[in-house]
C-alpha cells in the first residue's frame, strides 16, 4: 500500500523564505503592503511560475533579483510580466533561470475584508460590544485570501513579518517579536520564524488582551485573554507550561520553537489552531469557576500544543496524511491526561474515542488515509490506532519510534512511510541476529482500510481435561477490510489465579486450547481494551459479573458493563449495576453504568436512579443522570404519571444548579420527558440564562426545535440574528427548518446569506436546498458573485440549477 501514495500538488520552484510588509486597519478591514519571497527552482530553463492569491483588488508583481540579496537593489532587478484570474498569479521572467538559482521576487497587493484566512472582528449595532480584532485561520489552504503564497502543506519556509498597526494595538505572530518601531500613531512590529514550515501555519493576530506569562527551562509561555479575564486565563491555562516540558520529556525533543504563545479570540470558527508557536483558541476556553469540571481547556491546550511537534515540525505532505497531523495530537493529549491525571483517565478517554470511531464506522465506512480530509476517524479512530501500536511494541520501542520519525524528518513534510521506517528502524536491532521487522500489514489493516474486527466469541470447559476451548471468529463485513491479524490479549482467572494469553487472529476462524487447573471464573476477551473491535461474546453471566465486581483496571470494569447488556433486566445484573452506579472509584464507570441501567426495565430500577440523580454532587455524574432520563421513562411508561413532579425538580434544579452544563442538561431532559405541546411553556424561561458559551440557551433552541412549537419561530427569528456566538445563531437558524412555507422566514435566510460565517452560510443553504424558493435566486446570484471558493460556489450553483 505504501506505493500508492497520491501525487500531492507539485511545484516548479521550493519556498524558502516568506517576507510580509504589510500595513493592517482593522477597522476599514484592509491589509495592503508587500510579500517577498525567496524561492529556488527544482528544474531548469525556469522561466514561469504560479503562487496562490485569492480575491486581491491590486496586485502587482514589479521585480525581482536572481539571487540572495536584497531586492531593493536595483541593479540586480530583472522584469516580469504577469496575469492574475482572483485565485492564481501567473509570473513570468523576462530570461530563463536554472535549478538551484536564488530568486527573489516582490508582489505588491491590497485586499479588503478577506473572505478567509484573515478575519476581522468589529462592533456593529447588533453586537455593540465587540472589540476591534484581527486572526489568521490558515488551514487548509485559506492564507492565500490575505497574503499571496504557495499555499500547500509540503512546502516549508522560514517567515517573517512586519506588520504596521494603530498603537492602540498589539500584535502576535509566529516566532520572536525581534523589534518595534513607533512612528506618529503607529508601530511597526517585525516577528521572525526563523525554522521553516508550511505556509497554512502563518499566523496574524491583532488586538488588545491581558498578558500571562510563564516559562519552562528558558522558552517563554504566554498567554493572551480577553481584557479583564486574566485571573480566569491563569485558571484555564494553568498546565501549559507544564504541558511544554511533558512532551519535551516523552517525545525526547524539545519544544522545537523559540516561543509558544496562545491567544483567545473572539468569534473563532474553531476551538484551536496549532499555528507554529502561535495558537489560536476560541473565547471559551477561558471560564469561570461554574464551567468546570464538566469543561475544562487543559485537553484543548495540550492538543494545539501536540501539534508543535506533530504538525508544524513534521506536516502532513498532502491532505490525505492529515491524520500524522491530526491523530498524534489526540493521542498526545490523551498521553498528557494519563501523566496529570492517571490511567483511568487516559483508558476512559481511550474508550470514547474508539467508541465514537465504531459508531461512524456503522453509518459511515472510511478509511483513516482518505482524500476526503477530516473525518472522525482522523481524530477518534487514530488515536486509539496509535494506542494499539503502543501495545504491540512496548512503551519504550514506541517513544523510540516517534523520536526517529521526529529527528530524521524535521522540518519536512511526511508520509505515513515516513512513520513506517522509523517504526522498523526503533524494532530492528543490527546486534542481534534475527529477520528484521516488518509491520506493513498494521498500516495496511488499520490507516488504509475501512473498519475494525468484529469477534463472535465464545468458550466451553472440559472439567475432565480441565482444558478451555475458546472460538473466536471474525464477523465482520469483508469489504475494503479484510481479517485482521493484529494480535489479541486473553486473561483467564480461576480460583487461584490468572493467566495471560495472545491470541493471533489471522485467520478468520481461530480455536484455541488452553489448559488451566480449574474452572475459570471469567475469561476476559481484549483484556484492557488494547485493540478497537466490536465485542459479541457469549459467556456466562456470571464471568460478566465477576469481572465488574473484582476488575482492578477502570477499562475492564467498562467493558463488563457493555456485555452485562444483555442481561440488563435480571435483578442480579441491575444489583450489581446499581452498586456500581452509585459507588464506583471512578466517575467515568459510574455514568456508563447509568447509561446501561437507564435501558433496563426492571422495576427496581427506577426508585434508586431517581435518589442518586437528586443527590448526586459530581456535575459529570448528575449530567448523565439528566440526559439519560428520557431513555429510562421510555423504558418504565409506568413512571410518566410522575412527570410533573420531575418537572418540578429539574426546574429547581435550574433555578439552583451551581454548573452551567447541568442546568443545560436538565433544560434537555425537560424536553426529553415533556409532549412536544408541552415543551415551549417549560424551556422558554431559560432562553436569557447567560452561560458558558451559551450552553443553556443552546439546549433551548434544541428544545423548542424539537417542539415545533408556532411560538418557537419568532424565538428562532430573534436569536438567528441576535444570537452571540455563530453556534447560538445557528442552531436558531436550523430550528426555521419546520417553518419554511412562510414567506418571512424565507426572506430572512436569503439575508442571512451575506455577512455571516461559512458556517451560517453552509446551513442557510442547506435549508434553502428543501423549499426551492425562486425568491431566493437573485441572491444566491449576488452569493455566488461574491465568492472565489470554488467548492462553495459548485454547491450554489447546484441549488440554482434545481430550481
Amino acid at each position: 500500500m505504501f506505493g500508492q501514495e497520491p501525487s500531492e500538488r507539485q511545484s516548479n520552484y521550493d519556498v524558502k523564505h516568506i517576507l510580509l510588509n504589510i500595513e493592517v486597519d482593522p477597522e476599514s478591514k484592509t491589509v495592503k503592503g508587500e510579500m517577498q519571497s525567496f524561492i529556488v527552482p527544482t528544474l531548469n530553463n525556469f522561466s514561469e511560475f504560479e503562487i496562490d492569491a485569492v480575491g486581491m483588488e491590486k496586485i502587482s508583481v514589479v521585480r525581482y533579483a536572481s539571487r540572495k540579496t536584497d531586492i531593493r537593489n536595483d541593479a540586480l532587478f530583472g522584469g516580469v510580466t504577469f496575469e492574475y484570474d482572483k485565485k492564481k498569479l501567473k509570473i513570468r521572467l523576462d530570461k530563463s533561470l536554472n535549478q538551484g538559482d536564488t530568486i527573489i521576487y516582490g508582489v505588491f497587493y491590497t485586499v479588503t475584508n478577506p473572505e478567509k484566512g484573515l478575519y476581522f472582528i468589529s462592533p456593529t449595532p447588533t453586537f455593540p460590544s465587540k472589540r476591534y480584532e484581527v486572526w489568521s485561520q490558515g488551514e487548509g489552504e485559506d492564507n492565500r485570501y490575505w497574503f499571496p503564497c504557495y499555499d500547500y502543506p509540503n512546502d516549508k519556509a522560514t517567515t517573517e513579518i512586519y506588520v504596521t498597526v494603530s498603537n492602540k494595538y498589539q500584535t502576535i505572530s509566529n516566532g520572536v517579536l525581534k523589534n518595534k518601531f513607533d512612528k506618529l500613531n503607529y508601530t511597526t512590529w517585525h516577528w521572525v520564524n526563523d525554522k521553516p514550515h508550511s505556509s497554512y501555519l502563518v499566523m496574524l493576530g491583532i488586538g488588545n488582551w491581558d498578558i500571562i506569562s510563564t516559562s519552562w527551562d528558558g522558552i517563554p509561555v504566554i498567554s493572551y485573554v480577553p481584557p479583564g479575564k486574566k485571573q480566569w486565563g491563569e485558571n484555564a491555562y494553568e498546565q501549559t507550561a507544564d504541558i511544554v516540558k511533558f512532551f519535551s520529556e516523552y517525545i525526547g525533543y524539545r519544544y522545537p520553537w523559540h516561543e509558544f504563545r496562545q491567544v483567545a479570540v473572539q468569534d473563532f470558527i474553531y476551538g484551536g489552531m496549532e499555528n507554529t508557536g502561535a495558537v489560536v483558541l476560541f473565547e471559551g476556553s477561558v471560564y469561570d469557576e461554574k464551567t468546570e469540571p464538566d469543561y475544562n481547556a487543559t485537553n484543548l491546550v495540550a492538543h494545539e500544543l501536540a501539534h508543535q511537534w506533530w504538525g508544524d515540525v513534521l506536516t502532513c505532505k498532502n491532505w490525505n496524511e492529515i491524520w500524522l497531523n491530526e491523530s498524534f495530537a489526540t493521542y498526545y493529549q490523551c498521553l498528557y491526561t494519563e501523566h496529570l491525571l492517571g490511567k483511568d483517565e487516559f483508558d476512559y478517554n481511550i474508550f470514547r474515542n474508539g467508541n465514537d470511531a465504531i459508531k461512524v464506522d456503522s453509518t459511515t465506512r472510511k478509511p483513516i488515509y482518505i482524500r476526503e480530509g477530516l473525518t472522525t476517524n482522523t481524530y477518534d479512530k487514530g488515536s486509539v490506532v496509535l494506542n494499539m501500536l503502543r501495545y504491540l511494541v512496548g512503551d519504550e520501542k514506541f517513544r523510540k519510534t516517534m523520536n526517529i520519525f521526529i529527528t530524521k524528518n524535521e522540518f519536512k513534510p511526511v508520509v505515513t512511510k515516513d512513520l513506517s521506517d522509523a517504526l522498523h528502524a526503533a524494532l530492528d536491532n543490527p546486534l542481534l541476529d534475527q529477520m528484521p521487522a516488518n509491520m506493513n500489514w498494521f498500516f495496511n489493516e488499520w490507516i488504509y482500510n475501512a473498519g475494525q474486527p468484529e469477534f463472535k466469541v465464545d468458550y466451553t470447559y472440559d472439567e475432565s481435561t480441565k482444558e478451555i476451548t475458546l472460538n473466536a471468529k471474525q464477523v465482520q463485513r469483508m469489504d475494503s477490510s479484510s481479517v485482521f491479524k493484529t494480535p489479541v490479549p486473553i486473561e483467564i482467572i480461576t480460583e487461584t489465579g490468572k493467566q495471560n494469553v495472545t491470541m493471533e487472529t489471522s485467520d478468520e476462524m481461530k480455536t484455541y486450547k488452553i489448559k488451566v487447573d480449574s474452572k475459570p471464573l471469567n475469561i476476559n476477551f481484549n483484556k484492557g481494551n488494547k485493540v478497537l473491535c466490536k465485542l459479541y461474546f457469549t459467556k456466562p453471566k456470571s464471568d460478566w459479573l465477576y469481572q465488574l465486581n473484582n476488575s482492578f483496571d477502570v477499562i475492564d470494569r467498562l467493558t463488563a458493563l457493555n456485555g452485562l447488556k444483555d442481561f440488563i433486566n435480571d435483578d442480579d445484573a441491575v444489583d450489581a449495576i446499581k452498586s456500581k452506579m452509585r459507588n464506583d472509584s471512578f466517575w467515568g464507570v459510574r455514568c456508563e453504568a447509568i447509561k446501561v441501567l437507564s435501558a433496563s426495565k426492571n422495576k427496581a430500577v427506577t426508585e434508586v436512579y431517581m435518589k442518586n440523580m437528586i443527590d448526586e454532587p459530581d456535575s459529570r455524574i448528575r449530567r448523565t443522570y439528566l440526559l439519560q432520563l428520557g431513555t429510562l421513562l421510555n423504558n418504565h411508561p409506568e413512571e410518566k404519571e410522575n412527570t410533573a413532579v420531575l418537572q418540578y425538580f429539574l426546574t429547581n434544579l435550574i433555578a439552583n444548579e451551581t454548573s452551567y452544563y447541568s442546568a443545560a442538561d436538565a433544560v434537555t431532559a425537560l424536553s426529553d420527558i415533556l409532549e412536544a405541546d408541552k415543551i415551549y411553556d417549560a424551556v422558554i424561561p431559560y432562553i436569557e440564562m447567560d452561560s458558558h458559551v451559551d450552553i443553556i440557551r443552546r439546549n433551548v433552541l434544541t428544545a423548542l426545535a424539537k417542539s415545533k412549537d408556532p411560538r418557537a419561530k419568532d424565538v428562532f427569528l430573534k436569536y438567528g440574528e441576535t444570537g452571540s456566538t455563530a453556534r447560538v445563531r445557528n442552531i436558531a437558524i436550523n430550528g426555521l427548518d419546520a417553518y419554511l412555507n412562510d414567506p418571512k422566514v424565507i426572506e430572512f435566510l436569503n439575508s442571512k446569506l451575506f455577512n455571516t460565517p461559512r458556517s451560517t452560510q453552509g446551513m442557510v443553504l442547506g435549508l434553502l436546498e428543501k423549499v426551492k424558493d425562486l425568491s431566493s435566486k437573485p441572491f444566491l446570484e449576488e452569493l455566488l458573485n461574491s465568492t472565489n471558493d470554488i467548492r462553495f460556489r459548485e454547491r450554489i450553483k447546484k441549488l440554482m440549477d434545481s430550481f
